[in-house]
């Protein structure tokens, strides 16, 4: 799979089953990266780095904060899930860079793994 670069100045939204994904069916999953000082996903909005079969490893996702805007927020609400996962191979990396002063949500309905 490709890579996914995404790089906003402010605010970056997915809703109502938008998505952000980088799947393979075989081979390397891709890398996604966001970097935005607003990031809200909602209804169903997941990020996610796939390999669907084989063995291949997924690839990490990255989400940092723009460090030129006001404080950075971060909502993932509503089954939006973000997640790196392979099905023979190794999940990928899931790192979420924001300083303790960033007010973050994270809610989980009916989770599983």
């Amino acid at each position: 799979a490709g890579n996914i670069r995404l790089a906003v100045n402010d605010l970056f939204a997915a809703s109502n089953g938008g998505e952000v994904r980088a799947s393979s069916q075989a081979g390397q999953g891709g890398n996604i990266e966001i970097t935005a000082n607003r990031i809200l996903l909602l209804g169903s909005s997941p990020i996610i780095t796939s390999v669907v079969t084989g063995s291949g490893n997924a690839g990490n996702i990255d989400i940092n904060p723009n460090p030129r805007g006001p404080t950075p927020l971060f909502f993932a609400l509503s089954d939006s899930d973000i997640l790196a996962t392979a099905a023979s191979g190794t999940g990928g990396e899931i790192n979420i860079r924001f300083t303790p002063d960033v007010g973050a949500v994270f809610i989980a309905e009916n989770f599983s793994p």
